[in-house]
């Protein structure tokens, strides 16, 4: 009877070897590159070495980490795809520590699961030095940026990339002194194989449905701008011997418009009239500018 093989339908199969190849030839470079970028942020010498590069399903990743972690979901433009980096909440805490004069011998105990305001933005601008180092180390000819899309202390709220995803995951441990801890970057499938296309010349010519990542974080900043409304009820003129002979207690006669336009930033947008609404004094849009603003 010939044997039955298992095979999951749910299951995507792993990266080829010849792109975890592409992630390795960095490293050596890289390492050398962190221990600058680290000296950048907490001012203070360290060591880095490399663990390799270990693929495996993105859940059982997940599943190895504790409850409390520094996960920063990041994109490297002009790559594709979502990278994480994985930082261990007690290398932050000494990072802080270090930063402001201190030493790495303290243990730092927490009463609350949360960062603080300051770990946060240690956190972010090392996590953006590390990622455009490794950038450049990838390819030293283009401009890397890395763009933040979100960041989460509990492992299990990671959205960012499928649980069924097959990602890369390049170990690195630091070395302070006496204490070492380890720094993660995964890349999901995506991302791996637009650095395969990137090496070989082919991304530049090669173009994909949009982004919806991308999208999601243009329209939340997008929702974020601030736009002044400006309305002029009347527009009074004068000659200038008159404005020169203008003093404390004159009166200037002013004829308010019946419709008075209304200005977002210097440009028109609206007609309408004055009223009142709920006690205050209010304007009432009846007719929007066509086309662009006048």
């Amino acid at each position: 009877m010939p044997e039955i093989k298992e095979y999951k339908f749910t299951d995507r199969p792993p990266a080829g070897s010849s792109n975890i190849d592409i992630l390795e030839s960095t490293t050596d470079r890289f390492c050398e590159q962190l221990e600058e970028v680290i000296a950048k942020v907490v001012s203070s010498p360290a060591e880095v070495s490399c663990e390799g590069t270990k693929q495996q399903s993105f859940g059982d990743w997940i599943g190895s980490l504790a409850s409390f972690e520094s996960i920063s979901t990041y994109r490297l433009i002009p790559l594709k795809g979502n990278l994480l980096v994985h930082l261990n909440e007690q290398m932050i805490a000494a990072f802080v520590d270090v930063y402001f004069g201190g030493t790495t011998e303290r243990k730092n105990l927490r009463e609350k699961p949360v960062f603080r305001e300051i770990e946060e933005t240690i956190i972010d601008r090392f996590c953006i030095l590390l990622l455009e180092q490794f950038g450049r180390c990838f390819s030293a000819q283009t401009e890397f940026e890395a763009i933040h899309i979100g960041h989460e202390s509990n492992p299990s709220y990671v959205d960012s990339i499928g649980f069924r995803e097959q990602v890369a995951c390049q170990k690195f441990i630091v070395t302070i002194g006496k204490l070492s801890w380890p720094i993660t970057i995964i890349f999901g499938e995506e991302a791996i194989k637009s650095m395969a296309e990137f090496s070989s010349g082919q991304s530049e010519n090669k173009s994909g449905p949009p982004d919806p990542m991308w999208q999601r974080q243009w329209k939340r900043n997008l929702n974020q701008v601030h736009l002044p409304l400006r309305t002029v009820l009347a527009q009074p003129v004068m000659t200038l011997p008159q404005l020169f002979q203008m003093k404390v207690n004159d009166v200037i006669p002013i004829m308010v418009k019946a419709k008075p336009p209304l200005f977002v930033a210097n440009r028109k947008f609206a007609t309408g009239t004055l009223g009142e609404q709920d006690g205050c004094s209010a304007y009432k849009i009846e007719r929007i500018e066509t086309g662009e603003f006048a």
